[in-house]
C-alpha cells in the first residue's frame, strides 16, 4: 500500500477532497486561474483570495517515466510516474495504473481513480479511459 500523503495548511483541502473521492484544485478568486500546487498568493494577480473548485478528473498524458532502481518497497512495479494535464489547465504529478507501459503515448486520454494508503487516506492516480465497445465502429 502507498504511504500517506504529507499535508500543509495550503494543501489540506486537496487531501481532504481526495478522501471524499473528489478532486479539487485551488482557483484564484480574483483572476480565476487555477493554481497547483496550492499557494497563499496568486502568481498572476497577487491576490490572497482563493477558492477550491471540484474538477472532473479527466486528463491527458503529457509525459511519463519508469523509475526502476532503487525500488521502493511500498510501490508496485512497473511504477509509472506521470505528468497529466487536466482540462482546467493544471499539470498534475501522479501515477498511472491499469495500463501496459508499451501502450503509453503523449495525449492519451486518462481518468482519475482513487486508491487507499497504508494509513487509510485516499490518493489520486490515473488510468486510461477505455473505449466503450458499444461505441466503436468497424
Amino acid at each position: 500500500m502507498r504511504p500517506d500523503p504529507v499535508s500543509s495548511p495550503e494543501n489540506q483541502f486537496f487531501w481532504d477532497a481526495l478522501n471524499r473521492n473528489e478532486l479539487q484544485i485551488q482557483q484564484c478568486a480574483q483572476c480565476q486561474i487555477f493554481l497547483h500546487p496550492p499557494r497563499p498568493m496568486c502568481p498572476q494577480c497577487y491576490s490572497l483570495k482563493h477558492k477550491h473548485v471540484s474538477v472532473d478528473g479527466k486528463a491527458v498524458l503529457y509525459c511519463w517515466c519508469l523509475p526502476r532502481h532503487p525500488k521502493i518497497p511500498m510501490f508496485e512495479y512497473p511504477l509509472i510516474t506521470a505528468l497529466v494535464d487536466l482540462a482546467c489547465g493544471v499539470r498534475l504529478l501522479s501515477n498511472l495504473v491499469e495500463c501496459d507501459t508499451r501502450n503509453l503515448r503523449p495525449g492519451m486520454d486518462l481518468e482519475i481513480c482513487f486508491v487507499q494508503t497504508v494509513g487509510g487516506k485516499t490518493i489520486h492516480q490515473f488510468r486510461p479511459i477505455q473505449a466503450n465497445p458499444e461505441n466503436t465502429h468497424v
